[in-house]
């Protein structure tokens, strides 16, 4: 696996084309370039009012994918479209599209030694695992059939 660091440039340019790409997958949900266009603008100034001051100024490349951190799917790929399709439906639903999970948490094992203040898991620690691999992949799968566009694994 090679990664490297993004540059300025390239990093403005693949921005432009992930933001195309979600605009496309507005385009398509919403049967309308406008709609699509006004949807992404919102979904914008959205994330830009969570950050606030902040910016995303640099990004990894990894196996022709590129990453801005763990809590987003890299681009581009069938996890980003689908993942970004849940944002868009969030900000203006369409008739027929039910909602899509965008992010799963799996919590892997009751094994972590961290014991953080906010861990759901805190009273459970260090007990048995209670589910196979067999019994996750079962778990998770009909949520990927539907179109999950992440799955964060945690817990140890």
């Amino acid at each position: 696996m090679k990664t490297r660091r993004v540059g300025p440039l390239e990093y403005s340019t693949i921005r432009f084309f992930m933001v195309l790409n979600i605009w496309w997958i507005g385009v398509r949900l919403y049967k309308s370039p406008i709609v699509a266009f006004q949807v992404v603008r919102t979904l914008i100034k959205n994330f830009e009012q969570m950050i606030g001051e902040k910016k995303f100024v640099r990004a990894f490349k990894t196996n022709r994918k590129y990453n801005w951190d763990m809590f987003n799917p890299a681009w581009p790929s069938q996890g980003f479209n689908a993942f970004f399709k849940a944002h868009l439906m969030e900000v203006k639903s369409t008739k027929g599209n039910q909602q899509i999970l965008r992010r799963l948490l799996v919590a892997i094992t009751k094994r972590c030694p961290l014991a953080c203040e906010h861990c759901s898991e805190a009273e459970t620690l260090y007990k048995n695992d209670v589910l196979s691999f067999a019994d996750f992949k079962n778990l998770i799968d009909p949520f990927v059939e539907k179109g999950v566009g992440q799955i964060v694994y945690s817990g140890g």
